[in-house]
């Protein structure tokens, strides 16, 4: 299917709408916004496998958008952690990596 840059923006601009309408709903639902952004990518996902809408220059531009997002994300968990309280879970966050890692190689092998 061949898109042109209009379909692209239009694609695009549909999703932005998309986000803003939701994000939206979840503030009067006091829930987070990532659970709609995470709904919303999803769903365009599920739409694109049902009925093939994205070709491949606009599947990248939303993997683009995606892979911002994400640094983004971990952007805003830095900024936002305290090292203080970070250093005072390291204990027990030892036991269950170590745990973790155990029970892993157990299974594994």
């Amino acid at each position: 299917m061949e898109t042109t840059p209009a379909l692209w923006l239009t694609l695009i601009g549909l999703a932005i709408v998309c986000v803003a309408l939701v994000n939206g709903l979840l503030r009067k639902l006091r829930l987070p916004a990532l659970v709609g952004y995470i709904l919303i990518g999803f769903t365009i996902r599920v739409v694109d496998q049902r009925w093939p809408l994205l070709s491949p220059p606009v599947e990248h531009a939303f993997s683009l958008l995606a892979s911002i997002g994400i640094v983004t994300l971990l952007f805003r968990v830095g900024l936002d952690s305290n090292p203080r309280k970070l250093m005072r879970e390291l204990p027990l966050a030892s036991i269950i990596g170590i745990g973790n890692l155990a029970v892993s190689g157990l299974v594994g092998f």
